[in-house]
């Protein structure tokens, strides 16, 4: 009987200190996990400011170069539309014909840049006088039999007045501001006598 409650008594001593060894292990397990649960979060954390850091930098570099193109894209368009207009205002020796100049006449109407580049062209002529200045411009417009016999001051015999051109009022404009005492009546005096000369020559030619 005694042997058998010592050999209970070693059995039970044995499992508590299986017990023991097993608790201290899973406290060593528990320490060690802790250590590298801290250990990765602090790796994450580093990793989350890195990326913060480059999302930061990433997005500035985004904004430049979005810029820089607006930029670009605006100076492109700018000069794509100063290109147009000056492929306008030099094609007029390409206008041939009524519908042609008519046509023109209506887009420098509603082109503001268009009108600032022609009153600029039409500065360039001779301005000694007004005659010269008004004919030498006129030229420009009036270059076909068939525009010279469209048009005239008043549309008395159904054909087309210069006088509700826009690129008269241009003319007028141009001739105010770049011909010291101009006045009006003497600019439309001017235009007249160059449309009844031209169809004078046009009869005589």
């Amino acid at each position: 009987m005694e042997a058998s409650n010592t050999n209970n008594f070693e059995l039970l001593s044995l499992i508590i200190k299986q017990n023991e060894t097993i608790l201290e292990q899973n406290a060593k397990l528990n320490l060690l996990l802790e250590k590298n649960k801290n250990e990765m979060e602090d790796k994450l954390r580093v990793l989350e400011e890195q990326n913060k850091k480059q999302n930061d930098e990433n997005s500035k570099i985004f904004s430049y170069f979005t810029t820089e193109f607006i930029v670009l894209k605006r100076s492109i368009d700018r000069i794509l539309k100063e290109v147009e207009i000056k492929n306008n205002i030099y094609s007029l020796e390409t206008l041939r014909s009524t519908q042609e100049v008519l046509q023109f006449d209506e887009k420098l109407k509603e082109d503001l840049d268009l009108q600032n580049l022609m009153l600029r062209r039409l500065k360039n002529q001779p301005h000694d006088n007004i005659k010269t200045f008004i004919f030498e411009n006129l030229k420009l417009i009036f270059q076909t039999d068939e525009v010279i016999t469209t048009f005239s001051w008043h549309n008395m015999y159904q054909n087309t007045a210069v006088k509700d051109m826009y690129f008269i009022r241009l003319l007028k404009d141009a001739a105010l501001e770049h011909i010291p005492g101009t006045m009006g009546s003497t600019i439309e005096t001017q235009i007249k006598h160059f449309l009844i000369r031209l169809k004078i020559d046009l009869t005589n030619g």
